[in-house]
């Protein structure tokens, strides 16, 4: 069987992917949901003769962002926004929203955990595939969210129902030091949705060996 590499098109930067009733989704770092259509190699040598310079065709499925709470911004301050994709355990393709109300110009700076706590949101909202829009979510029932980098997951768990998990990474990078005042070097975080409150763990057992980046003249790390 001869394989190929299909370019897969899409307007800007794509914040996260996810596969979701066999079709691969993407979503742009202001919201906007979209659909990357696939083919197989045969396919490909058989529409255009040759699989160079093919590339996958992308729809648009929202092109609305959900809204922000602008109105209450204080002046010269934003909100920065991490978005993330996410199938539910009842089959819905969630998107969850981590923001952080930070000045438009940003300088690294000690943070406690009181603090944080009242600058960071996590919003969850439902693609509504149909409407093409999303659909705010109030509560996730029994089960619990796990955000990543490189994937995110959906597990039942009632003993940690409404909750929403995601990487220390996400404060600390933009942390003086890198570190939350009297936590220290946070491993992850806890949201839970149903007494809108957040929890920071930085347990022992966890040891992260500092990332390294290769270029050209060196090698850094942090």
């Amino acid at each position: 069987m001869h394989s190929t590499w299909s370019f897969a098109a899409g307007p800007g930067v794509a914040s996260d992917i996810a596969l979701y009733r066999g079709k691969l989704y993407s979503i742009s770092g202001g919201g906007e949901l979209f659909v990357h259509e696939f083919t197989s190699s045969e396919d490909v040598l058989t529409q255009h003769g040759s699989a160079k310079d093919h590339s996958c065709p992308v729809e648009t499925v929202i092109d609305t962002s959900p809204p922000l709470d602008e109105e209450n911004l204080r002046e010269g301050y934003s909100w920065w926004s991490t978005l993330y994709l996410v199938v539910s355990c009842t089959g819905k393709l969630l998107m969850v929203r981590w923001r952080w109300h930070l000045p438009i110009f940003y300088w690294y700076r000690h943070w406690c955990a009181d603090e944080l706590s009242k600058k960071i949101k996590l919003d969850v909202f439902e693609a509504d595939l149909e409407k093409r829009r999303w659909s705010e979510v109030k509560e996730l029932g029994d089960q619990a969210l796990f955000l990543g980098t490189s994937c995110s997951k959906a597990l039942p768990l009632p003993v940690h129902a409404n909750c929403i998990f995601f990487l220390g990474l996400n404060i600390t990078d933009l942390c003086f030091e890198g570190i939350i005042n009297g936590i220290g070097d946070c491993a992850y975080c806890v949201y839970d949705m149903k007494n809108d409150t957040f929890r920071f763990d930085n347990p022992v057992s966890i040891k992260r060996e500092p990332l390294s980046f290769r270029c050209d003249t060196g090698l850094y790390q942090r």
